[in-house]
C-alpha cells in the first residue's frame, strides 16, 4: 500500500469543429492583454457541442507563464439561453498563453482536435514573450494535466519560429523546441540531425549564464561531452556564482550517495542561497524530506515537512506509514497521519487541473481522504484503539468504495477486534462478489467467519461442515465476480477501426500486425520506469500463460516511451527488464525514429492496453492499471472475442 485550433475566436471567425458552421466556443477580447477581462461562451447548440444539455457547466482555463508553473483557474458558467458564459480577470503579469476546455459532470468539450486557446498580447499589438512558445509546446506534446490537442509537430515548428523571431533572446523556446525535434527521432540517425541546431543554440546563447545548463546538457545528449565539459568550466569562470554555478553545486549535492550527508548539503545550500523563489526552495526541501524519510529519520523527516508551505496531505502519508506499519514510534506517527486526514479533506483546487472533469477531481479527493484515513485508522489500531480505529477504517471503506483490498482487509480487521464479526463477514463476502480481495483479505474472512462460529482458534478448528459451508458461501460470491465481470466486459465492448504496423522484437525480427487478422491480438503499450506498467506485468504474465499456446490469440507488449536513447540502448534495457523478471510475453519495440506506434493509437498514458478482435477492430481498450481483477476483466474480454465469428 501506500506506498485534459482554439481559435482565438475573432468576431468575424468561427471557430469550426469537424467543419461546422457555427463553434461552441467564443473568445473575447480578439486580443487579450494583462489586465483585461477574458469572457468565454459556449453555446451549446452548435453542431458538435458535446454539453447540449448539461445542467451545469464549468469552464477550465490552463494559464501559462515563462518560467513557472502552469496556473489553473475554475470558473462557473451562467446559462443564457442556449449559451453558457463565463469571465474572469487575467491579472497575473506573467502570463503568455490560455488554454480553455469545458466540463460538465463526467463530459468535457476540449474543442475538437485543435483545441480552444488565446495568445496574450502586449501593449504594442503582439503576443507576449512566450506566447508563441507556449502554444507550440502544447502542440508538440499534445497533452498538458488534463488539457487536450492533436499532436501538431509541423504546427508546433512554425509556432516556435515565429517566438524566436519575436523574441530571439527567449532561450527557453529553443530549448523546448530541441526537445521536440529530439523525441521524433530518437534513432542515432536523430544525433546527426540535431547537432546543427545544438551548435545553433550555444551559439545563440553563449553569454547567457542562465542557458549554459541547458546547452551543456544538449550537448552531453549529442554525445559531444568535450564541448558540453568545455562550455560549463568556461561559464565557471566567468561567472562563479552565477546560477550555472549554483546549479552545477545543487548537481553534484544530488550525486552524494549518504542520503544523511545529502540532506545536511541540501540545509547548507538552501542557507546560502536566499535569493531562491519559493518554488525552487519547497523543491529541494522536499528532496531532503525525501532522504530523511528514505533512512527512517522521522523527527527530522517531520521537522522539514512542518516548514514547507501548504505541504500535501501525500507527503504525511509517506512520513506517516512506515512507521505505523512496524509498530515504532506510534503515537507521533499517528499524530501524523491525523495532520494528514486533515489536509486531506481541504484539497486545493489547482489539482483539478490533472483531471478531465469535475466528477474526476472530487471522486480523487474522496479517494485520497480515504487513503489517508487508512493510515490513521492502521495507527489507531497498532495502539489498540479499536473503536477509534474501526470508525476511521469504515469511512476510508466507504470513501474509497471498497476498492482497495488493503484497505479491505485492514477493515475487517478493526472489525474483528472490535467484536463485529457478523458484519466483517458481511463486508468480506461483499468484497468477494465485488473482485475486490487478496490473500490478506481471504484470511481475516476466515478469521471472521471462525469468531463468528464460536471458534477463537481459527478456522481449521472449525467442524468440516462449518468449513464446508463457508467454502459454499465463498464459491457463490466468487460466482457473483465472475458473472459481474463478463456482463461489465460485454457492455464496454466497441468496434474502431486499428492501426496496421510492423514492428521488431527484441531479436530484431519484425511484427506485422496483419499477419494476425483472425486472432485476438492484446497490445500493450509500456515503460520500464513506469511504476504502473510494472506492477500489472505478473498478472498480464497470468493471462498470457493461459494462452500462449492457442493459436488464436496474440500478445504484443510494446516498449514504448523509454528515456534511453538510441535503438541499441533501447532494446538492451527492454532486454534486461524482462530477463530479470522472468517475464515470457512477447516485447516489441515501438518506433525510434518516426512516428510511434503510441502516437498513431493516440496513447496519453501507459499502460494502455488495445484488445483487438479477430476482425483487426478495437474491442477494449484499458487505460491504467486498476489492481488484480485486471487478470480476470482480460481474460474475459479474450474469451468474449474467441467466441465471436469472423
Amino acid at each position: 500500500m501506500k506506498s485534459a485550433i482554439v481559435f482565438l475566436f475573432l468576431a468575424a471567425c468561427a471557430y469550426a469543429q469537424g467543419q461546422q458552421g457555427n463553434a461552441p466556443f467564443s473568445i473575447l477580447p480578439e486580443q487579450p492583454t494583462i489586465g483585461s477581462t477574458i469572457s468565454v461562451t459556449y453555446s451549446s447548440d452548435a453542431p458538435g457541442a458535446q454539453l447540449a444539455g448539461a445542467d451545469a457547466i464549468e469552464l477550465f482555463t490552463l494559464v501559462f507563464r515563462p518560467g513557472e508553473y502552469e496556473m489553473f483557474l475554475d470558473t462557473p458558467m451562467k446559462k443564457e439561453g442556449s449559451k453558457w458564459v463565463a469571465s474572469f480577470p487575467l491579472t497575473n503579469k506573467n502570463s503568455c498563453y490560455l488554454v480553455f476546455r469545458c466540463v460538465s459532470a463526467g463530459k468535457a468539450d476540449e474543442g475538437g482536435d485543435q483545441g480552444v486557446d488565446a495568445l496574450i498580447y502586449g501593449e504594442n499589438g503582439k503576443p507576449v514573450l512566450g506566447a508563441h512558445g507556449a502554444r507550440a509546446f502544447f502542440m508538440s506534446r499534445g497533452q498538458i494535466n488534463s488539457f487536450k490537442r492533436t499532436r501538431d509537430p509541423a504546427g508546433a515548428t512554425e509556432e516556435f519560429n515565429r517566438e524566436r523571431e519575436l523574441y530571439p533572446q527567449n532561450w527557453h523556446a529553443v530549448n523546448d523546441y530541441l526537445g521536440m525535434i529530439s523525441r521524433q527521432d530518437q534513432s542515432d540517425k536523430g544525433t546527426p540531425k540535431l547537432a546543427p541546431e545544438v551548435e545553433k543554440f550555444a551559439e545563440m546563447f553563449k553569454d547567457n549564464d542562465e542557458a549554459t545548463s541547458a546547452i551543456t546538457s544538449w550537448f552531453n545528449a549529442i554525445g559531444d561531452s568535450a564541448r558540453a565539459q568545455a562550455t560549463g568550466k568556461a561559464a565557471l569562470t566567468k561567472n562563479p556564482d552565477g546560477v550555472f554555478a549554483r546549479q552545477t553545486r545543487w548537481s553534484r549535492i544530488l550525486e552524494t550517495g549518504e542520503l544523511i550527508t545529502r540532506a545536511g548539503l541540501i540545509h547548507e545550500f538552501l542557507a546560502d542561497h536566499p535569493e531562491l523563489d519559493k518554488k525552487e526552495v519547497r523543491s529541494k526541501m522536499l528532496t531532503m524530506f525525501a532522504d530523511y524519510t528514505k533512512v527512517k529519520e522521522y523527527d527530522r523527516a517531520a521537522d522539514v515537512l512542518s516548514k514547507i508551505e501548504n505541504p500535501s496531505w501525500q507527503w504525511y502519508n509517506e512520513l506517516a506509514w512506515g512507521p505505523i506499519e512496524k509498530g515504532e514510534n506510534l503515537e507521533k506517527a499517528t499524530a501524523w497521519a491525523r495532520t494528514g486526514v486533515d489536509l486531506s479533506r481541504h484539497p486545493d483546487p489547482d489539482e483539478k487541473r490533472f483531471y478531465s472533469t469535475l466528477a474526476e477531481w472530487e471522486n480523487n479527493c474522496r479517494y485520497s481522504t480515504g487513503e489517508m484515513l487508512d493510515t490513521y485508522a492502521y495507527g489507531l489500531f497498532q495502539l489498540a484503539k479499536y473503536d477509534e480505529a474501526e470508525k476511521a477504517s469504515a469511512e476510508s471503506f466507504d470513501l474509497t468504495k471498497g476498492d482497495d483490498a488493503d484497505i479491505v482487509q485492514r477493515y475487517l480487521d478493526c472489525m474483528i477486534m472490535d467484536k463485529h464479526y457478523e458484519k466483517a463477514v458481511e463486508v468480506g463476502m461483499e468484497s468477494v462478489k465485488r473482485g475486490k480481495k487478496n490473500e490478506k483479505v481471504l484470511a481475516s474472512l476466515k478469521r471472521a467467519y471462525a469468531v463468528k462460529e464460536g471458534q477463537s482458534g481459527g478456522f481449521d478448528k472449525l467442524s468440516a461442515e462449518k468449513q464446508k459451508e463457508f467454502d459454499q458461501l465463498l464459491t457463490s460470491a466468487s460466482q457473483t465476480r465472475n458473472d459481474q465481470v463478463r456482463k461489465d466486459v460485454a457492455a464496454s465492448r466497441v468496434s474502431k477501426p486499428s492501426v496496421d504496423f510492423t514492428l521488431n522484437n527484441l531479436e530484431g525480427k519484425p511484427v506485422a500486425f496483419s499477419s494476425l487478422k483472425g486472432k485476438v491480438v492484446v497490445i500493450d503499450f509500456w515503460a520500464t520506469w513506469c511504476g504502473p506498467c510494472k506492477a500489472s506485468f505478473p498478472y498480464l504474465q497470468k493471462v498470457y500463460d493461459k494462452y500462449k499456446d492457442n493459436q488464436k490469440v496474440a500478445f504484443l507488449v510494446v516498449d514504448t516511451w523509454e528515456r534511453v536513447k538510441g535503438l541499441p540502448a533501447t532494446v538492451e534495457n527492454a532486454k534486461k527488464f524482462v530477463t530479470d523478471n522472468k517475464y515470457t510475453f512477447p516485447i516489441l519495440i515501438d518506433e525510434i525514429s518516426g512516428t510511434k506506434l503510441s502516437d498513431k493509437y493516440q496513447v496519453t498514458g501507459i499502460p494502455t492496453k488495445f484488445i483487438i478482435d479477430k476482425k483487426g477492430n478495437v474491442a477494449f481498450v484499458a487505460v491504467g492499471f486498476n489492481g488484480p481483477e485486471m487478470e480476470q476483466e482480460l481474460t474475459a474480454q479474450i474469451e468474449l472475442l474467441l467466441g465471436e465469428s469472423m
